[in-house]
């Protein structure tokens, strides 16, 4: 055999056969261990725990090391292994934000190459984004609005919309991947309003989103030719008040 083989060396394919059986061998050479895989991870508002399978050890003992955020690495306790699976808990991290956890096999040939993982606690909603007025979206009496949503904390968040005083829920959800909608209604003609909107989850609410000097159209009639509401003029006949005949016209 090739003596100038090495570790980093591709696994060496070795074909065994006799006159009535093929036997494929995969031969892996001693050296640095695999990296780590199969990861899986569970997030709270302070901690991350992140679990992985064990690479090839390079055919020595090996251990793990974890670091967080570029800080100073840490052995994983041994304790920390069940059949096959590691797992580490990363505690005391601060509600909704985003951690860079690298994690690294080593053994007396050295070390793998480390596994760059990124994570981010939960905690409370981000603001959502483009937050504007939808094409074709103000009448004489409402005001259609339209967002993205911001990274939602890590559970679920609900939408409110405030306007007019008064805070609604947004029950909807959009499909086909269209935008989050509130239709602002019940408004008056030729007004203008500010319309605030924002997410809440169970952590708390996220920075509002403001949209101001939203001016509703004018008011135009079914006839699409006036633009003012029509006025009702009440005229009673002389001599028919016996029969309570009254006749309304339109002006």
């Amino acid at each position: 055999m090739d003596n100038s083989l090495t570790r980093d060396t591709n696994p060496l394919s070795v074909n065994a056969y006799n006159k009535t059986t093929l036997t494929f061998l995969s031969i892996k050479f001693e050296g640095r261990p695999d990296p780590p895989k199969d990861f899986a991870n569970g997030v709270t508002d302070t901690s991350i725990t992140v679990e992985w399978k064990e690479g090839f050890d390079g055919g020595y003992e090996q251990t793990f090391y974890i670091k967080v955020n570029k800080k100073k690495e840490k052995k994983v306790d041994s304790k920390c292994k069940i059949g096959n699976i590691w797992s580490y808990t990363c505690q005391g991290l601060e509600p909704g934000t985003k951690y860079n956890i690298e994690i690294t096999a080593k053994n007396c040939k050295g070390s793998s190459k480390p596994c760059h993982l990124k994570y981010r606690t939960e905690g409370k909603p981000d603001p959502p984004t483009k937050f504007r007025i939808a094409k074709h979206g103000i009448t004489d009496k409402s005001i259609m609005v339209e967002w993205e949503p911001g990274y939602d904390g890590g559970l679920s968040q609900t939408f409110f919309v405030f306007y007019k005083g008064i805070e609604h829920e947004v029950r909807s959800s959009p499909t086909n991947g269209s935008p989050y909608s509130f239709k602002c209604e019940n408004l008056k003609p030729r007004s203008t309003y500010t319309i605030v909107l924002y997410a809440k989850n169970i952590k708390g609410n996220a920075d509002s989103c403001i949209l101001k000097d939203c001016k509703t159209k004018e008011f135009t009639s079914l006839c699409g030719k006036c633009k003012t509401r029509p006025m009702l003029s009440t005229f009673v006949f002389p001599g028919l008040n016996r029969c309570g005949f009254t006749m309304v016209i339109s002006g």
